[in-house]
């Protein structure tokens, strides 16, 4: 096998990169609400309701919308799962309306 090389990735056309990168820095619960809106729109890809570029849409639409805190417990966590779906949900069925991806 021959040496594996590594080059940065170009965030650009993947959004959800940069998403994720931001949501390890602001800590709390932001890395559950990208994991539970990220999950409810990888899905609905899968199932041809939206395009691929939509999903880091829906991501970044629930970051925006929700207050994200410091995640003391793991109830705090579900709680936060269990808004950011439905919050990437209405989005979703809102036909994507433009969300600043930046």
């Amino acid at each position: 096998m021959a040496a594996l090389e590594f080059e940065p990735p170009d965030e650009q056309p993947v959004f959800c990169l940069t998403l994720a990168r931001q949501t390890m820095k602001a800590g709390g619960t932001a890395n559950g609400v990208l994991n539970a809106a990220n999950e409810f729109a990888v899905a609905k890809f899968l199932g041809e309701k939206i395009a691929f570029a939509d999903i880091a849409k829906a991501n970044a639409h629930a970051l925006q919308q929700l207050s994200l805190m410091a995640a003391g417990t793991v109830e705090e966590l579900k709680s936060m799962d269990t808004v950011a779906r439905p919050c990437a949900d209405d989005f979703i069925s809102s036909g994507l309306t433009s969300v600043g991806l930046n």
